[in-house]
């Protein structure tokens, strides 16, 4: 909890720092992410990580790599969506809008976190002691806050194209083509004409 209320705030600063729009450091904000990282996420990230030892047990290779995609697979969607939600509200925005948000940003959240967790997860579970384990992840956890501060300060619209909407399309006659055409919105998805 210590090592989060540290590395929390500290990473949003560094996000506000990177962020053009802002003229100037927003201390409560720092301060806001200190707290939940500190008494939200360490105690939450703590329990799961026991579980998942004891759902999983061992720390062979291949027993890592399932507590990695088994982590990301279960308990990462329920961790962002608890960010964006519990984020907001600490800002004193209503449910419905911290829900809004949530549906907006949880799926292109998600998908940067599969790509990048499982490997750091794999190796935390097989290199790192068990009671270090929360700890070590710490390291890669501050890099993610800084991400996800960026995805809690940014639009949805403002977000980079990339992020909110993809899709590879094939077409039979053409080959495969990647357009924009499924927006990850709120369980809005809107193909494009030139899918049948």
């Amino acid at each position: 909890m210590a090592t989060y209320l540290v590395l929390w705030p500290t990473g949003n600063l560094v996000q506000q720092a990177m962020d053009g729009t802002r003229e100037e450091w927003d201390l409560q904000e720092a301060g806001r992410y200190g707290l939940y990282g500190a008494f939200i996420t360490a105690p939450l990230l703590h329990t799961w990580l026991k579980v998942l030892t004891r759902l999983i047990p061992g720390s062979a290779f291949t027993q890592a790599l399932a507590k990695g995609y088994v982590d990301q697979l279960v308990f990462a969607p329920v961790n962002i969506s608890q960010f964006f939600v519990g984020m907001a509200l600490l800002e004193g925005r209503p449910p419905e809008e911290a829900l809004h948000e949530c549906q907006q940003k949880l799926l292109p959240t998600w998908m940067i976190s599969l790509s990048i967790w499982p490997i750091l997860q794999t190796l935390n579970f097989n290199l790192v002691p068990e009671k270090n384990r929360v700890m070590a992840i710490s390291c890669g956890s501050f890099l993610w806050l800084v991400f996800l501060s960026y995805m809690h300060h940014t639009r949805a619209q403002d977000l980079p194209q990339g992020l909110v909407s993809r899709q590879v399309h094939y077409d039979y006659k053409h080959g495969s083509s990647e357009s924009s055409c499924v927006r990850l919105g709120p369980i809005d998805f809107s193909t494009s004409d030139t899918q049948q």
